[in-house]
């Protein structure tokens, strides 16, 4: 998400749109494993973002994958432009199987920018 709002900032172009915060359930933060399990998730997210390095390379898209596929994904319904993977992690358990990720195991990939993006990002000198 912090490669795709400095696209945005950069370019103008649309951000993508992304699940609005869920809050936690009180029960469970009362539930020991689950508590560890968030604390953990946030303090490692926390020290992604500050530590100020990329893991995901430059990517701007991310998808759910049921598979450990590493094929392109078409994102673009106008285009049918592939996106290239970056990244990928998983198995993960998946505890809301619904949509397109149906599935309880999910592997975690994600893309970088198509060639509109690349192309917009060399109009705007400076940018990465």
């Amino acid at each position: 998400m912090i490669n795709d709002a400095e696209l945005s900032h950069n370019t103008g172009k649309h951000r993508n749109k992304v699940h609005d915060p869920v809050e936690h359930k009180t029960q469970a933060l009362h539930n020991p494993e689950e508590r560890s399990a968030l604390e953990s998730s946030m303090r490692a997210a926390r020290e992604a973002y500050l530590s100020g390095q990329d893991p995901t390379n430059g990517a701007i898209y991310f998808f759910l994958a049921k598979t450990p596929s590493h094929a392109n994904k078409i994102y673009s319904d106008e285009n049918k432009t592939g996106v290239a993977i970056s990244t990928q992690s998983g198995p993960y358990h998946n505890s809301f199987p619904q949509g397109d990720t149906g599935s309880s195991t999910v592997w975690v990939n994600t893309y970088l920018p198509d060639e509109h993006d690349k192309k917009m990002r060399k109009h705007h000198p400076g940018k990465r």
